[in-house]
């Protein structure tokens, strides 16, 4: 089972695919998207200045988003950063004529989705079990009633630490 089918679709159809943001969203979003199950090509990063944004990032090149209207037109565009930034972000990208816009921010359900099944298939890659809870539900028939037992604890951060403890 994967989730964001729809989504993942859009962006399979298009023959253009760019990232707007060029910090640590941005990164992993890329490499999500250029990872399995996706093995999308990610053609450019685009931000709203070049002022303090690396040249490349992933070995894919950063450009603003003038240069993108003209490059990008009919891309997918992605927009991957915090949410605080978003609302200026699609303004300027409708005011310069983007269409096909996709909002991945990191707080959003869509990247929790698009990461797990990235993260399902990294699982599965190094050979151990990945169930996902509606799969574990409908294999036990599960209904409200009957899962007391079960315990769900999910930690997401947008700056990667070591824990203090190891879990496993």
């Amino acid at each position: 089972m994967y989730y964001a089918s729809e989504i993942v679709e859009k962006i399979k159809d298009s023959k253009q695919i760019v990232v707007y943001g060029a910090r640590i969203v941005a990164k992993e979003v890329a490499t999500c998207l250029m990872g399995a199950p996706y093995f999308f090509k990610i053609d450019s990063f685009v931000v709203t200045s070049m002022e303090g944004n690396p040249q490349r990032l992933l070995d894919i090149p950063v450009i603003d988003y003038k240069e993108a209207s003209f490059k990008y037109k009919d891309a997918v565009v992605i927009v991957a950063v915090l949410e605080k930034y978003l609302k200026g972000i699609l303004d300027l990208l409708n005011e310069e004529g983007f269409k096909n816009v996709i909002s991945l921010t990191f707080e959003s359900d869509l990247w929790s989705e698009i990461r797990g099944n990235y993260f399902k298939e990294f699982i599965q890659s190094q050979g151990k079990q990945y169930i996902t809870l509606e799969e574990e539900l409908e294999k036990n028939n599960s209904t409200a009633d009957n899962i007391s037992n079960m315990h769900l604890y999910m930690a997401r951060c947008h700056v990667d630490r070591k824990l203090d403890v190891d879990f496993s």
